[in-house]
């Protein structure tokens, strides 16, 4: 009966004998590693959208042709007065590109702006 409560512990303990603690070592190394150069990436992304927080210009923020005023749609290159009026007075549009099907905006106003355009 002795012999039994001594080979059960056994059993349960040679597995992890055979497993040796260089390979051990070696597979916490990578696992560090990996999660180092994630963390690495991560706070590399976070610290350029910090920069970009704080350099903010409200210039590049998008404009939607469907609920801007006047004064916001005069901010984009080349929208004149008489094109912001146009723009309010033939709401609603789909996609920023009706500006230009429906003759609202010239091609080349509607290819200098149209990265900043949204339609919600």
């Amino acid at each position: 009966m002795k012999a039994l409560h001594l080979l059960i512990p056994a059993a349960f303990l040679i597995p992890l004998g055979c497993t040796s603690s260089p390979r051990s070592q070696d597979m916490v190394r990578r696992s560090t590693a990996a999660v180092t150069r994630t963390v690495a990436s991560n706070l590399k992304g976070a610290a350029l959208g910090i920069r970009d927080g704080l350099q903010h210009d409200p210039k590049n923020d998008p404009v939607d042709v469907n609920k801007s005023s006047s004064e916001a749609l005069r901010t984009l290159p080349g929208v004149t007065a008489a094109m912001a009026q146009r723009i309010i007075e033939n709401r609603p549009y789909k996609k920023p590109s009706d500006l230009v099907r429906r003759h609202i905006v010239p091609k080349s106003v509607y290819g200098q702006i149209n990265s900043r355009l949204i339609a919600h």
